[in-house]
């Protein structure tokens, strides 16, 4: 059974080394990983139903050419093999906790950019100007609550299905000797891709949304300066006029 191992002939190995070379991608696809939009979409749209796998579908992986060198059968390819599983795992579960985190933190920017647009439109309307260009303040708050909204659904879309995969102890335990090793490595070299793929792609989309997170923050930054300039010029006119008739026509300000 060991013979599957191994390509038909020399010019096969040399086009294998080269492709591995010339190529550094591990599979011959790109597989399908619908957008956080899309997801959101079938979440919120009531005809909808649940997609298998939440979309995805996983890309083909590339047989790596290594395998069928004679050093593929040494216990340190197979703790190499294991290794690169466990890193990529680890990978896939920093994106998800990293996501997690930059949720809470948009939330948590979410209620004070509210909170902050609020103080300001309620400081606007007791200003009472004459020119509806004074509203263009609220503009830094709109930008920065936009970005937020972006950043929380990009978070919150990396937390959903991946696609991942365990070494299967049959084909192992069918060999023996060293093509038992051999065989081990390429069970775990058939997970780890997996991994990376799903990691590689909840990477992109909480990088996406940290982008997103800094924007807003700068926004959220320049929103208070706003504001406070609007507190120091917006000064509102509290005082009341009162009339009093009492034999006599009395008039006078009261502030």
């Amino acid at each position: 059974m060991a013979s599957r191992f191994r390509l038909r002939g020399r010019k096969e190995q040399i086009t294998a080394r080269k492709a591995s070379l010339g190529d550094n991608s591990e599979f011959e696809d790109d597989g399908v990983w619908p957008s956080w939009k899309r997801k959101l979409w079938w979440d919120l749209w009531p005809g909808s139903k649940d997609k298998p796998a939440d979309g995805l579908k996983p890309p083909t992986p590339k047989y790596p050419y290594w395998l069928t060198e004679d050093g593929a059968s040494s216990e340190l390819v197979l703790d190499a093999a294991k290794a690169t599983r466990v890193y990529e795992e680890k990978r896939l579960e920093q994106a998800v906790a990293r996501a997690i985190r930059q949720l809470r933190t948009s939330l948590a920017l979410l209620v004070i950019g509210f909170a902050s647009a609020g103080f300001l439109l309620n400081r606007l309307i007791e200003y009472k100007g004459n020119s509806w260009t004074t509203y263009l303040l609220l503009v830094p708050s709109a930008i920065a609550l936009v970005f937020l909204v972006l950043s929380a659904l990009q978070s919150l879309g990396v937390d959903r299905v991946g696609l991942g995969m365990a070494p299967r102890p049959g084909p192992i335990a069918e060999e023996n000797g060293a093509s038992q090793i051999r065989v081990a490595a390429q069970e775990e070299v058939n997970a780890a891709p997996f991994a990376k793929w799903t990691a590689g792609k909840k990477l992109d989309e909480s990088n996406a949304a940290r982008r997103n997170l800094s924007r807003a923050i700068v926004w959220l930054i320049f929103n208070g300066v706003v504001v406070l300039v609007a507190m120091s010029l917006l000064q509102t006119d509290d005082c009341q006029d009162h009339q009093i008739v009492d034999s006599v026509v009395l008039e006078y300000r009261e502030c």
